[in-house]
Formats: structure tokens, C-alpha cells, sequence
């Protein structure tokens, strides 16, 4: 089976571009508008694509879907209808492009050490990001990457994605 690899996409772009360039500690937008305080642990909350073509992926997902884009830092956040749906961060590797969903967990650490346990590796050790939580990068035996997502101020809530938003994670 074939690992996800150029070193897991260069650890999902260096954790989502070191968290966006800043020099203190990783910066990325929380995983929702508006606080919700409840965490839905096996939830997929987010996700970010991981792309060296990103004009390329802008344009396409512009038209394709009609979405939106803010550029906020070094991250790129994706609004469908005025919702957050993605973030893209870009990526070193030209020949390849990637989703990375976030799962939101009860306890990052905890599931880390789950992941090692059960066969999984760590691409990138946990770190807190300010507005996003605590966060790590894991990938399962066959090499497909999650990233761990313990968010600060808790997931969406759930609803019927409208056409032109993921559906079926």
C-alpha cells in the first residue's frame, strides 16, 4: 500500500504552513464562526486543502462552486455563501495536492498516543494554536492523514450542507 508520503505531504505542510508563518505559536482560524462551546468527538469538523497550485485551486473551486476566499496571513479561508467551508494553505511539492479533514477529539495527546498505539504514525507532534485548539498531525497504517483537532471554542453545528459545501465525510 502506498504511504501518503512525500513525507506525508511534507507533515500536511508543515502543520498547515507552521500554523500560518507567524514566530509565536501557530495561528489558524477556528473551525467555525461563531463559538459553540460543544465538541462532537468523531466529528469531521474542518478541512484545509494542501496544494502547490493554489491560484490553480482558487480559480477552480471559484467557478466550480462559487466559493469565496480571505487571505489571512499565509492561510487562505474558503467561504461558500458567506459559511466557512476549507481553508488552503500552500505546499513545496508540485506534484501533489491534498484534503486534510480535521477530526475533532476529545483529548489530542490521548489520541495520539492512540494512533501510536494502533499502528498509526505522527507527522507532526500536537501544538495549540490559538484560535483553531490543540492540534496534531497523524496518519493510519496505509498512510491517509487526519489531523487531530481538540478545538478551543468547540465544532459546527451539524446541518444539511447546502450545494457547493462537503458533504459526506
Amino acid at each position: 500500500m502506498q504511504r501518503t508520503t512525500t513525507r506525508a505531504l511534507a507533515a500536511a505542510a508543515l502543520l498547515i504552513a507552521s500554523a500560518c508563518a507567524s514566530s509565536g505559536p501557530p495561528w489558524l482560524p477556528p473551525v467555525t464562526d461563531a463559538p459553540t462551546g460543544v465538541r462532537k468527538p468523531g466529528k469531521f469538523v474542518w478541512v484545509e486543502l494542501v496544494t502547490s497550485h493554489v491560484e490553480r485551486a482558487r480559480d477552480f473551486y471559484g467557478k466550480l462552486f462559487g466559493w469565496t476566499f480571505e487571505e489571512q496571513n499565509d492561510y487562505i479561508l474558503v467561504r461558500h455563501e458567506g459559511r466557512r467551508v476549507a481553508g488552503i494553505v500552500s505546499a513545496a511539492d508540485p506534484e501533489r495536492s491534498e484534503w486534510i479533514e480535521n477530526l475533532s477529539v476529545e483529548d489530542v495527546d490521548r489520541a495520539v498516543l492512540a494512533a501510536r498505539t494502533h499502528g498509526g504514525a505522527v507527522e507532526h507532534e500536537a501544538v495549540d494554536a490559538p484560535d483553531r485548539g490543540r492540534l496534531a498531525l497523524v496518519s493510519d497504517p496505509g498512510g491517509a492523514l487526519v489531523l487531530l483537532v481538540q478545538s478551543r471554542s468547540g465544532d459546527p453545528p451539524d446541518h444539511l450542507p447546502p450545494v457547493g459545501s462537503f458533504l459526506w465525510r
